[in-house]
């Protein structure tokens, strides 16, 4: 049983539940979002005497969706929405520095590393490039006879992306538009035109998102049961994390959620999330089996592989 000291009436999601408060209660929930059925909100409305929250009102701060006969329920929150949009500023305005940041030769055996060995696992498959950044993977990809969907939500690393990689052959690289980006809306309209054989999401990628949990309920959607999908994230320690910012950590415990940082640059700032290994798995149990994960050593970089179930 998870407890949540509630303050005003509001509804605030953490970790997949969603928070339901009310002025100086603590109120003990562990009701996960995809569990809420409307049939039931209504009940635990009752239970929780919030009379001021109906089953027909306007419970704006999120929404979810049933595509069909999927199990998977997809909520879009002010949370999420806001962080995507934080990310999406700040890498607009690195985006003509990016590719100096990430230049040091420390940087490229990494991306060799991943390279290699998604390389080892996937052939000459349709590859949804999730992340994309500035395009630092498609030259590889593309020599390794990949037809690569490219989705990026910033604006700025996306067309610099499409210049620095224009002699690339325009059928084998699909670049996605803003409109298709946002894994919080694929349930509803399908960002491809057919499921992709691979996944891959390079240099914590994941580390930009603050529920990954949705995050792999919408790749479920998009990659084949039975196929592969790595991932560069940046993952936590317990000496790491007694090593950091002490409150962060309490914080990190207390609510049993990803260690957050931030990271400016001039005036904008990023958000990042960091998670363990365990976290990451119990995230993606649900659609994908873990396969195996190496850290790469100095780097604070782990490599997971896991697969569609």
């Amino acid at each position: 049983m998870t407890t949540f000291l509630t303050n005003k009436f509001s509804i605030w999601p953490l970790n997949g539940c969603q928070v339901f408060q009310k002025g100086g209660i603590i109120l003990k929930l562990a009701i996960k979002l995809y569990r809420i059925h409307t049939c039931k909100l209504s009940t635990f409305i009752h239970w929780a005497k919030i009379p001021q929250f109906t089953q027909t009102c306007d419970l704006s701060v999120y929404t979810y969706k049933r595509k069909h006969s999927c199990e998977s329920y997809f909520y879009r929150n002010d949370f999420v929405m806001k962080n995507n949009e934080t990310n999406i500023e700040y890498y607009n305005a690195i985006a003509k520095e990016y590719n100096n940041m990430l230049n040091k030769d420390s940087d490229r055996a990494i991306r060799k590393k991943v390279a290699d060995k998604f390389c080892s696992i996937v052939k000459n498959a349709v590859v949804l490039d999730f992340g994309g950044g500035t395009g630092l993977d498609l030259r590889w990809l593309s020599d390794n006879n990949h037809t690569v969907f490219f989705c990026e939500p910033s604006s700025g690393m996306r067309q610099r992306a499409i210049s620095d990689y224009s002699d690339l052959p325009r059928d084998k690289i699909i670049f996605v538009d803003d409109s298709a980006t946002d894994f919080l809306q694929w349930n509803l309209r399908f960002p491809f035109p057919a499921q992709v054989d691979a996944v891959l999401s390079n240099f914590a990628v994941l580390n930009c998102i603050p529920n990954i949990g949705l995050l792999f309920q919408s790749l479920a959607l998009v990659i084949k049961p039975g196929e592969n999908m790595i991932a560069l994230v940046l993952t936590r320690k317990l000496k790491s994390k007694l090593n950091g910012n002490f409150r962060k950590m309490l914080t990190s415990f207390i609510h049993q959620g990803p260690l957050t940082l931030n990271i400016s640059y001039k005036k904008y700032t990023q958000i990042v999330y960091v998670y363990s290994i365990q976290e990451i798995i119990k995230a993606a149990a649900k659609h994908f089996d873990f396969c195996s994960s190496e850290v790469l050593p100095a780097s604070g970089f782990t490599l997971i592989h896991l697969k569609r179930k």
